[in-house]
């Protein structure tokens, strides 16, 4: 266990907050957390609960400190994941980026399946609309050596129709697998990118599965077999093919029949119709979001299990929150004085369960407040009284100073250092000050953010 985790689970404060958590207490509240106070709190929380964790803060920057911060202080960094927000597409020439959706998605399928301790995301993240988790999981294939593959719905389950239930998931097919959420069928050989990297490989005796096996996708070389596996949704703009002609009813009657358009602007609907009922239909999602997905839903949703949600300095989100809506406000003019539809995921956003004030209700989760000043309110409330504490090599005067003070005061002081040779310079200095009992830890793994961290 981290050095630093052990001394905090055996501080009694610390010790009556787990059995508050444990208890179900809601709210729990927290002061006099610095940045990386918070993610020490959290690992051991984590240490201590057998319960996933959601994190919720108020922006990028500060959602991949806290992420830095807690693969340091815990040891399965793996079972730490960042739900990024989208790119909503504004105009249909806008870049989007092809990794974002490939990492929204991983995230989302591993909340699935249960295989996350810790999910980071932003208020902003959260005012996106996704679609609902039922949705999403519907067409899962499983493969297992030996049997044929079966989907939820167990229907059509033969070799002939794998096809159609990949194009479902979101997988497109190609001639050859060159890289994430890609297909291709050779004979009885199916090929499925998992990653940029890595694809599987299925090979079917009739609708009889025969081999599973992972390969490079670069050098197409197995690298390992397995028994199982299943797939999974390619990205998250999911629908089912037999919705398609509804949807696109559904776009016409409101933009070609309802709403008052120009002839530039109907031309433009068409155009976007006709490639719909084609198939390329992922860049037009964000634009008729509410017709392709008549009910709505967010990343708490797809928080089934009994989550803890930490919410990292609710004054802070709340304020980002208002200047979201403000911003969202102000581009929706700009689609107005430029004549153009707006998208509705981009409407969706001012309109949203996240645009009042009291949007913290809807979380109907155990909630912990995590502050840096005085806790939201007085109920539970804990303080842990940490502060940071940074020097510079010009200082070591003023560091020598601080650590006999805080000895003097019966505090156990502890010294991170990179390497085993800043270890040794630690130490002799320190020697070198009458300092000898000091606790240094060396080969520290993503050092937490900023210098030294008190607490009591």
């Amino acid at each position: 266990m981290n050095l630093l985790i052990d001394k905090l689970i055996k501080n009694k404060k610390f010790e009556q907050y787990i059995s508050d958590i444990k208890n179900k207490t809601n709210p729990v509240n927290i002061s006099g957390l610095s940045n990386v106070g918070k993610s020490h709190i959290i690992a051991g929380m984590i240490s201590q609960i057998n319960k996933p964790i959601c994190i919720v803060t108020y922006n990028e920057m500060q959602a991949k400190n806290i992420i830095n911060d807690l693969k340091y202080f815990t040891e399965n960094k793996k079972k730490i994941k960042y739900f990024p927000k989208k790119e909503i597409t504004s105009y249909d020439y806008l870049y989007q980026s092809k990794e974002l959706p490939y990492e929204r998605i991983q995230v989302l399928n591993e909340i699935y399946n249960k295989k996350v301790n810790v999910i980071v995301t932003t208020i902003e993240t959260l005012m996106q609309n996704i679609p609902r988790r039922e949705l999403l999981y519907k067409n899962i294939i499983f493969f297992k050596v030996g049997q044929e593959y079966k989907t939820q719905d167990n229907v059509d389950n033969n070799f002939d129709n794998l096809k159609k239930k990949l194009i479902e998931l979101g997988y497109e097919r190609s001639d050859l697998v060159e890289g994430n959420g890609q297909f291709s069928v050779r004979g009885g050989i199916v090929d499925i990118g998992l990653s940029e990297k890595q694809g599987v490989r299925i090979e079917f005796w009739g609708d009889e599965i025969d081999s599973i096996r992972y390969f490079n996708i670069s050098s197409q070389r197995t690298e390992e077999m397995a028994d199982e596996i299943t797939i999974y949704p390619a990205h998250e703009y999911i629908i089912e093919n037999q919705d398609v002609d509804a949807i696109c009813k559904k776009i016409e009657e409101k933009y070609l029949v309802e709403k008052s358009l120009n002839e530039e602007q109907k031309n433009n609907v068409k155009n976007d119709v006709e490639l719909i009922k084609s198939g390329d239909y992922i860049s037009k999602v964000d634009k008729y979001f509410n017709e392709f997905y008549e009910r709505k839903s967010n990343l708490f949703e797809y928080l089934k299990q009994d989550y803890l949600i930490c919410i990292d300095e609710i004054d802070k989100i709340n304020q980002r929150r208002e200047n979201v809506i403000i911003d969202n406000n102000n581009l929706i003019k700009v689609f107005v004085e430029k004549d153009k539809i707006i998208p509705e995921a981009i409407e969706n956003i001012s309109n949203n369960e996240f645009y009042g004030a009291d949007w913290i209700n809807i979380i109907n989760k155990q909630i912990i407040y995590m502050q840096t000043n005085d806790a939201y309110t007085n109920i539970n409330k804990y303080e842990f009284n940490y502060r940071q504490v940074n020097f510079y090599k010009s200082e070591t005067n003023l560091l020598i100073s601080e650590m006999k003070k805080w000895i003097k005061d019966k505090k156990e002081v502890v010294i991170l250092v990179n390497n085993e040779l800043d270890r040794k310079k630690t130490r002799e200095l320190l020697l070198d000050n009458d300092i000898n009992n000091v606790k240094i830890e060396s080969n520290a793994y993503n050092m937490p953010n900023g210098g030294f961290e008190c607490y009591d």
